[in-house]
């Protein structure tokens, strides 16, 4: 009889002992912000919120329900592409959170492209179609190819560009070239480019960038044709070359980069 009662006594201490770990446990998830308002061309770095606040959150997706007005990358980073409203996810598990984007028109200039030239589409791994649908620019060419990789070329966005190359490995959005014929553009691009990316090293005579989420790669220089080329690569595509034994030609050396002057991991 006092083994049971002591048995029974000691049961609620083990129920409450075995609960506590749930209670950290994740019960959903919140951006910190509910409504953002961002310049086209410009950025706003996003923290997804767990609930409790001590759980720990993995595995987030981001996505945005229109990556014509805003893009968010894998580290929550939206950024605005054209004028407009939208909203972003992140889901986690069974968990999801949302935030209504504001994409305004930038009155500063500092970091709108339109004025030197326009991008890629900023967005890595989508498809040909995706692509296609999102590009203003007059389609020249269909099936181009380069390394084994299939192409679209598209004629500059206006007249201080010449053409831009679009490239596809099994059907994903990979690495994209665009071309300037006045070289006296490069001081301008490079003032860009120093706002938006970090500058890494100097490859081969190309001045090498990188965005701070490492998602992409960028060379900027002058090609053999006396071009002024910007390689827009996809950071791990880039590695994926590099580490395959396949014969295409990566730019060398990236194992090693890291950016000076700056917190950032060493890209591997």
């Amino acid at each position: 009889m006092k083994k049971l009662m002591n048995y029974v006594m000691f049961l609620p201490l083990m129920l409450v002992l075995t609960a506590c770990p749930e209670e950290e446990k994740l019960k959903g998830i919140s951006f910190d912000e509910d409504a953002i308002q961002v310049a086209v061309g410009q950025t706003y770095l996003l923290t997804v919120i767990p609930r409790p606040s001590d759980a720990e959150i993995s595995g987030v997706v981001y996505e945005s329900e229109d990556e014509n007005i805003a893009t968010i990358s894998k580290t929550g980073r939206v950024r605005g592409i054209s004028e407009g409203i939208t909203y972003v996810y992140a889901t986690a598990g069974n968990y999801s959170a949302e935030c209504e984007v504001h994409v305004i028109a930038n009155e500063s200039g500092a970091t709108v492209t339109t004025d030197i030239y326009t991008e890629p589409y900023p967005v890595w791994d989508v498809s040909i179609a995706t692509v296609k649908k999102w590009e203003k620019r007059e389609l020249y060419g269909e099936g181009v190819t380069t390394s084994g990789l299939d192409g679209l070329a598209y004629y500059g966005g206006n007249k201080n560009e010449e053409w831009l190359e679009y490239y596809f490995d099994a059907g994903k959005y990979v690495v994209a070239f665009l071309y300037f014929s006045l070289t006296d553009l490069q001081q301008s691009v490079q003032s860009f480019l120093d706002e938006k990316y970090y500058f890494l090293k100097i490859d081969s005579g190309y001045r090498m960038y990188c965005t701070e989420d490492e998602e992409t790669v960028l060379y900027l220089g002058i090609d053999d044709d006396g071009y002024l080329v910007a390689e827009y690569w996809s950071t791990e595509f880039l590695i994926s070359l590099q580490e395959s034994s396949s014969a295409r030609s990566a730019k060398p050396n990236l194992q090693f980069l890291s950016a000076p002057h700056h917190v950032k991991k060493t890209i591997r």
